[in-house]
């Protein structure tokens, strides 16, 4: 035998080899191609790839958005829904709130109060109307054990679902759950352990550690939930002189405060009123939905856990069922009168001040009640009118 015909035995038997192995990875071809110094093998290694390359699933295209027209801002705007507060100024549909305290605030005590007042279509805390809906409680931070008692010592009979199992944040999760029963609220207590939990995902100090609730808040929105997530506080230093807290005082990166929709925090009040049990002061520090720098003044009762919304911290503000009481009023006003109204001549007729009329007239607004036109300028600020 020759040496070319061996050599092409050699090389006939190298292919016949490969594709006896199923050889799934060409670098082996190559390697063995390479070995047998000979050209006339090339032919064979384009023959041999290409097969592989048949024999693979297609790969998807990656997804980077519909590519023709974009939407217009109208068509977006023309398809919002009207804002549905499942808590009376604390929290909407469709919404993510991140909800800060320290360790003895309550948080967790108030997350069980306000999803029973939810369940039951009840008033919290004698102040925040809630509106009546199903509610699913996340509980990561306690063990069965732990929540089984704060129940026993809050008196309830809990009309909510809790879940103690999730391990992580599990999206893929949460969305069966949620077709499978439909929540109008879901609270997650807390982020700091569900993250804090993840093996391959950013550190809480990482800017990426908001990655996830952006996603959540995107599926808040989706689903139209109200989604909640209690997070726990930096501890403070020795020399603090105050317990009141910042945005910067929610443990972890502070890209998080970013992501959310809302963000509420709890603290002990530094200087307590002796009447109160546990004088708290819960807060609203950045808003989408609610008003930035609402501030009420809570009771903490030791007995059963409950608490209740005393008063407010500024005195130029109103606790919320007097806000309601207003925002019924002006609605009154407003429909059937044939007549647009003005801010001020809102103001004016209820003997509010104007930055209550304000609040109320872009309250209905984003509920839909009202319609607004801006009327012709005379110069300086802008001047509305709102109708039916």
């Amino acid at each position: 035998m020759s040496w070319a015909t061996e050599t092409s035995s050699e090389n006939q038997s190298l292919v016949d080899h490969s594709r006896s192995q199923e050889v799934d990875d060409p670098r082996q071809f190559l390697e063995a191609a390479a070995a047998a110094e000979e050209p006339e093998v090339f032919g064979h290694i384009r023959a041999e790839m290409s097969r592989i390359r048949a024999s693979l699933p297609a790969e998807e295209a990656p997804r980077s958005g519909d590519v023709g027209k974009a939407p217009s801002a109208a068509s977006l705007l023309e398809a919002k829904q009207p804002d549905d507060w499942l808590i009376d100024q604390f929290g909407a549909r469709g919404s993510m709130v991140v909800f800060g305290g320290a360790t003895g605030a309550s948080r967790s005590t108030l997350v069980y109060g306000v999803a029973q007042a939810i369940s039951t279509g009840d008033v919290f805390g004698g102040q925040l109307q809630c509106k009546r809906g199903k509610v699913l409680v996340i509980q990561s931070d306690e063990s069965e054990r732990n929540a089984q008692r704060k129940l026993q010592v809050m008196g309830m009979d809990p009309a909510f679902d809790l879940l103690t199992d999730m391990e992580q944040l599990d999206l893929e999760r949460l969305t069966r759950l949620q077709q499978l029963n439909g929540y109008d609220a879901i609270f997650i207590d807390s982020i700091t352990t569900l993250l804090g939990r993840s093996d391959d995902g950013p550190r809480m100090v990482d800017a990426e550690f908001d990655l996830p609730i952006y996603a959540l808040n995107d599926w808040a929105d989706q689903n139209n939930v109200l989604v909640l997530m209690t997070c726990h506080l930096r501890k403070q230093a020795r020399d603090a002189t105050s317990n009141t807290v910042r945005i910067g005082d929610l443990f972890g990166a502070g890209s998080q405060a970013w992501a959310a929709s809302d963000v509420w925090v709890i603290w002990k009040a530094d200087t307590a009123d002796d009447s109160y049990d546990t004088h708290l002061i819960l807060k609203c520090l950045k808003r989408r939905f609610c008003e930035e720098g609402t501030a009420w003044n809570l009771d903490g009762c030791k007995e059963d856990y409950s608490h209740r919304v005393v008063s407010v911290v500024d005195p130029s503000d109103l606790l919320p069922l007097k806000s309601n009481e207003i925002k019924n009023r002006v609605l009154a006003l407003i429909k059937g009168s044939g007549k647009q109204w003005t801010t001020k001549e809102i103001s004016q007729t209820l003997a509010c001040n104007q930055e209550h009329a304000r609040r109320t007239l872009q309250l209905l607004l984003t509920e839909d009640k009202v319609l607004r036109r801006k009327l012709p300028s005379t110069g300086g600020r802008p001047v509305y009118a709102y109708t039916e």
